[in-house]
């Protein structure tokens, strides 16, 4: 069975952030965090809830109990999770920026 560590690892190093910085956005230290990654504690029910809303998934995805990392996102595929998580992370000119080039590539892709 995979475990919460294994999940919180993989989902922090999948959107290729450090320990550091995800310990920083969730107000809590960096060694509490490598705890939680190396499955030597595990967070609290209020910390984990911060975890699961900050990567975007659920706490029955990080506690193992289902495979799907975002059951509440209509059945996007893990790419476009990837992309809407991305976006959230943005400001409002990335979003702006983000959402010209989508409109760029669909008009190329349409214009073939």
């Amino acid at each position: 069975m995979i475990t919460l560590a294994e999940r919180l690892k993989t989902l922090r190093e999948k959107r290729g952030l450090m320990q550091k910085a995800v310990a920083a956005d969730l107000n809590i230290g960096n060694t509490t965090l490598s705890n939680y990654e190396q499955n030597v504690s595990s967070p609290n029910p209020e910390i984990l809830v911060s975890i699961a809303d900050y990567f975007d998934t659920s706490v029955d995805y990080l506690l193992g109990r289902t495979d799907n990392p975002a059951p509440h996102t209509n059945n996007l595929t893990e790419t476009e999770t990837d992309i809407v998580h991305l976006y959230r992370l943005l400001g409002d000119e990335g979003k702006r920026e983000l959402a010209d080039y989508a409109a760029f590539l669909a008009y190329k892709k349409n214009k073939k």
